[in-house]
């Protein structure tokens, strides 16, 4: 393993939100440290910056040239938030993006839609 990679155990609360929740602790926590060490800190300021990108393990499709494009309209877009859809013959065992006229307006897990 790179040296480099920060592993992150999630608690006990289930969700993917609850997950990136504990790795973005981390994440923080190992700027601030990197900035303490520099001596570049003062206070309780956020080091971490930047745009975040969650995937699910179940993705190993995506190339570098497509999370390339989403950062990039992310940023363009001056985003919030941005959600990589596709549409899939069989859908099976996936979640399901609802939309209204386009628009993004919830997301439902499979066992739900």
């Amino acid at each position: 393993m790179d040296p480099e990679v920060l592993v992150v155990d999630q608690d006990e609360v289930p969700g993917t939100g609850r997950a990136v929740q504990c790795a973005l602790g981390v994440l923080d926590a190992a700027a601030l440290g990197a900035a303490a060490a520099r001596e570049e800190r003062s206070g309780s300021e956020q080091v971490l910056s930047g745009p975040v990108v969650v995937t699910a393990g179940d993705v190993p499709l995506l190339d570098t040239g497509t999370l390339s494009e989403l950062l990039r309209a992310h940023a363009e877009e001056g985003n919030a938030v941005t959600i990589l859809t596709t549409h899939l013959s069989d859908p099976a065992g996936y979640g399901r993006i609802v939309r209204d006229g386009g628009a993004v307006v919830g997301v439902v897990e499979e066992r739900d839609a």
